[in-house]
Formats: structure tokens, C-alpha cells, sequence
């Protein structure tokens, strides 16, 4: 977790240090420089079992960070974020839907990796998915729900939802 009062963490892509309170090795990757689903490929190969997504906008509480790690602690293979959104399928269609609609359905089919715990097993294996890797290079838009979908493909496990509080710069409290 890095909270600097700047907010930016170091310029060096390879700073890791090791967390004091649990012993667990800690690397910040800065992805500004690329596009669609070359934001999710680490630059250097993930050491540790899961490896945490935050995008610069959402800020996330330690309470909130330990929470989610100790969820994803019980359920490893699952990608384990607090942004959930449903899809559903209609006439051979199939559409994507916010908040709202997981809110008033009560359900959700997946999680945005705009900050979620995502196996590490799953960020390499989307290195080896040139056609999803080109496809969604094609269509930045589509990138997120790409990286979703190679995910639960990678690992067949579903996605889990901790329901904490986050912050979005620019909208309220929990919303994305």
C-alpha cells in the first residue's frame, strides 16, 4: 500500500520491500505508460501468490486492503475486488450493466480490476494470450472486462465481492 502525502510512490518500477507486519514481500509497479490489457502484465514476474490491481483514482483503507486479502486468503484462485458488476444475456445478446443494477438485483457475475486481488497464476497466464492481448489492444475500452474474463477463464473460480468501503477520486464513496 502506498499512501506517501504526494501520493505518488518511488520512480523505480522494481522497489519492493517486505511488509513488517505479516513478513510478506510488497512490489509497487507504476503502468502509465501502456494500453489496454498491457496495464495488467507486470513488468517484472510476480513472486507472490495474488497480486493487487489499484488504479491511480481509487484509493483503498489498510482495514479495507486486509479485509480483502484475508477474503482472498479463503478463496485464492478467485479474483477478489470491490467494484462489482453483473452481465446478463438476452435474443443471443450480451450486456453489461453498473452499480445500479447489481444493487437492485442483488447479484453480480464480476469484479473491475480497478482495485481487486487477482491470482498471480492468472497475470501470467494472460502473457500467454496473444489474441486477447491483441484484440483488446485493438479496443482499450474492452480492456477491463477482457482482464476479467481471461481471469475467470485462466482459473474457473468465481469472483468475489468485499463490499468495503473505497475511495474513487471524483464520486462518492464506493461507487465506480
Amino acid at each position: 500500500v502506498w499512501a506517501p502525502s504526494d501520493g505518488t510512490p518511488p520512480p523505480d518500477p522494481a522497489t519492493a520491500f517486505t511488509y513488517y507486519h505479516t513478513h510478506a514481500k510488497v512490489s509497487i509497479e507504476r503502468r502509465e505508460d501502456k494500453q489496454g490489457l498491457e496495464v495488467f502484465l507486470p513488468k517484472l514476474v510476480p513472486e507472490t501468490p495474488a497480486v493487487m490491481f489499484l488504479d491511480p483514482a481509487v484509493t483503498v483503507s489498510c482495514e479495507a486492503l486486509d479485509f480483502a486479502f484475508s477474503v482472498w486468503r479463503s478463496a485464492p484462485q478467485s479474483m477478489v475486488g470491490y467494484f462489482p458488476r453483473l452481465h446478463s444475456e438476452s435474443q443471443g445478446k450480451t450486456r453489461y450493466h453498473s452499480w445500479p443494477h447489481v444493487w437492485w438485483n442483488g447479484a453480480y457475475s464480476m469484479v473491475l480490476p480497478a482495485a481487486a486481488l487477482v491470482p498471480a497464476s492468472a497475470v501470467k497466464a494472460l502473457s500467454r494470450a496473444p489474441a486477447l492481448l491483441e484484440h483488446a489492444s485493438a479496443r482499450p475500452e474492452c480492456a477491463d472486462l477482457a482482464f476479467v474474463l481471461a481471469v475467470q477463464s485462466s482459473t474457473a473460480a468465481p469472483p468475489v465481492w468485499v463490499p468495503q468501503r473505497v475511495a474513487l477520486a471524483g464520486r462518492p464513496r464506493g461507487a465506480a
